[in-house]
């Protein structure tokens, strides 16, 4: 027999009375942990690159790019290659560019002018805001 009060919705969720068994892959080799953690670690650069990458997009049509020509769409996708290359080399992980980047680039050392320039970027950003 139910009562009044049974059948009357609320808020109150009722869980399981019994424990279910949980199943732990206690036995995950080193090489299956390797490859989820560098799977984790490609997910979280795509997740960040699509953000900022939107956000790039975006401020470039702002500023009066044609964002919509086919030439600077497949630029722009070449650039979000380069700086996805860059983040997986951060995070120990190969891309196809980096092997490119390698044998055809090398860092340029920090001059004086590149001090001036990231001390004008850095009033500019805080403008922005």
């Amino acid at each position: 027999m139910t009562t009044e009060n049974e059948n009357k919705p609320t808020n109150v969720l009722k869980f399981p009375k019994h424990k279910q068994p949980v199943s732990l892959s206690a036995a995950q080799s080193k090489e299956e942990f390797v490859k989820q953690l560098g799977e984790n670690k490609e997910r979280y650069v795509d997740m960040v690159l699509a953000r900022t990458m939107n956000q790039l997009y975006g401020r470039m049509a702002a500023e009066g790019f044609n964002t919509e020509d086919d030439a600077f769409f497949t630029d722009f996708c070449f650039v979000v290659e380069a700086l996805k290359s860059a983040m997986l080399r951060q995070c120990g992980l190969e891309h196809s560019l980096q092997k490119f980047v390698d044998e055809n680039f090398e860092a340029a050392p920090q001059t004086e002018e590149m001090e001036d320039y990231e001390e004008y970027m850095g009033k500019n950003d805080d403008e922005d805001k």
